[in-house]
C-alpha cells in the first residue's frame, strides 16, 4: 500500500489503486503522476467512494421501483445485489433491471 492510502477503508484503498493504475497508464511523466496521485487521494478521502453505510436499502428488501429514471409507474421488485455507478449507490433487482436510489421506495 502506498503512503497516501493508509487512512482509507478497504473500498477507498481499492478505488485509489485502480485510479493509480490508470494514472500510470495515462502518463509516464513522474511529476505529472505525483500531482495526479495526490489529487486522486484527496478525491477519494473526500468520500467520493461509497462505503457499506452509504446504502439506503439492503439485499433482499422489497421495494417499489420506477423505471425510466423514475418516470414510470412504480412496480414491486426485490433487491438482489448492490453496487455503485458513477459514485452513486445502485441496486440490481429481481426483475432484470438495476436502479439508482431515487428510483426506489420502501414498501
Amino acid at each position: 500500500m502506498t503512503s497516501w492510502g493508509r487512512e482509507m477503508n478497504k473500498k477507498q484503498t481499492e478505488a485509489l489503486e485502480t485510479i493509480q493504475n490508470f494514472i500510470l497508464w495515462y502518463t509516464s511523466n513522474e511529476q505529472e503522476q505525483e500531482k495526479m496521485q495526490s489529487s486522486a487521494a484527496d478525491y477519494v478521502r473526500q468520500d467520493h467512494v461509497l462505503t457499506e453505510g452509504d446504502y439506503k436499502f439492503e439485499i433482499g428488501q422489497e421495494v417499489m421501483w420506477s423505471g425510466s429514471w423514475g418516470t414510470r409507474a412504480p412496480q414491486p421488485a426485490k433487491i438482489i445485489d448492490k453496487g455503485d455507478k458513477n459514485g452513486q449507490p445502485v441496486y440490481d433487482l429481481d426483475n432484470g433491471h438495476w436502479a439508482y436510489e431515487y428510483q426506489l421506495e420502501e414498501i
